[in-house]
């Protein structure tokens, strides 16, 4: 046998010897338990005093902000950049009507130019139709009166042929003139008849020179591409020289004046927003946003990421016709009021921002507000005449740590601030007043 293993053996031989001598001492060393002098010691309680109240529902909700208005840019005519505003990139501010890239206006220009003396070759053919046809009105009337007269004279020499005072050869030549005056009526009469109409196609030419003139003109003026509300830029994607086309998106924009604050309420939440049970079925009527009687509630605003160290008012808008599908849960739309040439100016508040929003709901009749733990099984434990007693207690909202509810409470009885399964109705105990709710 070897040495390491004589030593091991030896050693496991004392601690068997000396192991239940130990455990004897130790069992002398214990003390016996005191006697009981046979008396019942009272637990001690903590409690509270709880009054009925009307209480406003308090709601936070967590929301993010959004931009109602994005807008992809695509200018409306092709050409070269030539100017670009210093602004225009990925973060840029820039306010309404301020130009963010102008395109080369050279050609639209010339163009303007062809379609105004288009315009003023129709205008001038026009006003010399009006006075052709009243030179013409005025002719006819003339040659109409010189027929008359040459029907009249060549009457006069028929009676005098017959009479033999005149020769056939001048009864001819008067026929002959009143012929000609005829014809020359005729062809008067049909210029006449057909100028009206050449006036009706010359105005006709107007209207369309003044049109191709205003295709001119908005073609020109959109050679410049402007801002329509104070914005943030997204992205941009073109240069000075760059020759763009008609329709490609070259950038995109967000409208900083219709700002929006989005937040989600959960189903069980929703019938919390209205002022009274009678409407507590249901959600917001489909398509028509939410019911007119919560169309006042409203809500205290906090920005939280980034923190701006302010709050602001917010109004409830509208609510999304159905529920989230994953969440349960329905999408409020708050619009913000006090964002306009304040916090929208500086840059910070912008889509995205993360915020906090504080708002009330419908009032509480006769309700009491009760720690959470005093309650178990809905039922809430309280201490009356000295002696524990467990009531029922109806839950009208969860507050959190509180609860809204009712009970058959009587005046004096102390709510026990953490109830105790092992304290049953009936048992004595003492308390320990907290502070009194109002």
């Amino acid at each position: 046998m070897k040495r390491e293993t004589r030593i091991n053996l030896i050693l496991v031989i004392v601690l068997m010897i000396l192991g239940p001598l130990g455990f004897k001492k130790l069992a002398d060393m214990k003390k016996p338990p005191e006697k009981s002098d046979g008396q019942a010691t009272q637990a001690v309680v903590r409690t509270i005093s709880v009054l009925p109240e009307n209480e406003r529902v308090q709601m936070t909700l967590w929301g993010s902000i959004e931009a109602r208005d994005r807008i992809v840019l695509k200018p409306e005519v092709s050409g070269k950049v030539a100017s670009i505003h210093p602004a225009f990139e990925a973060g840029g501010f820039i306010q309404a009507g301020e130009t963010l890239f102008q395109i080369e206006g050279h050609d639209y220009r010339i163009a303007r130019n062809r379609a105004e003396a288009s315009l003023q070759k129709s205008r001038a053919i026009q006003l010399q139709r009006e006075e052709e046809l009243k030179i013409q009105e005025r002719a006819y009337q003339l040659e109409e009166t010189s027929l008359r007269l040459a029907e009249a004279e060549l009457k006069r020499y028929q009676e005098m042929f017959k009479e033999k005072t005149v020769s056939r050869n001048d009864v001819d030549t008067k026929e002959a003139a009143y012929r000609r005056l005829e014809s020359q009526l005729m062809g008067s009469l049909s210029r006449l008849k057909t100028l009206p109409a050449q006036i009706e196609q010359a105005k006709a030419d107007v209207s369309s020179a003044e049109a191709q003139l205003n295709e001119a003109n908005l073609k020109f003026q959109r050679t410049s591409i402007k801002s329509p509300f104070p914005c943030r830029v997204v992205r941009e994607d073109v240069t000075i020289g760059q020759y763009v086309q008609a329709g490609a998106d070259v950038g995109e924009i967000l409208n900083l004046e219709n700002l929006e604050l989005v937040a989600p309420v959960p189903a069980h939440e929703i019938s919390w927003l209205y002022p009274h049970d009678d409407v507590a079925q249901g959600l917001p009527e489909a398509g028509n946003g939410v019911p007119a009687h919560t169309m006042q509630v409203q809500a205290r605003v906090t920005p939280l990421a980034p923190d701006l160290g302010q709050s602001f008012e917010a109004d409830l808008k509208r609510s999304a016709s159905i529920l989230e599908k994953n969440t349960r849960s329905l999408l409020l739309y708050f619009s913000i009021r006090s964002l306009a040439g304040g916090l929208s100016d500086s840059g910070l508040l912008l889509p995205g921002s993360f915020c906090r929003l504080e708002l009330q709901g419908r009032e509480l009749s006769n309700v009491y507000r009760v720690p959470r733990l005093s309650i178990r099984n809905n039922r809430v434990q309280i201490v009356r005449q000295g002696k524990i007693k467990w009531l029922p207690f109806t839950t009208i909202r969860d507050s959190g740590g509180e609860i809204l509810g009712q009970a058959d409470f009587e005046l004096n009885d102390e709510v026990v601030r953490a109830a105790q399964d092992s304290l049953s109705s009936g048992v004595s105990v003492k308390t320990i007043q907290g502070a009194e709710r109002a």
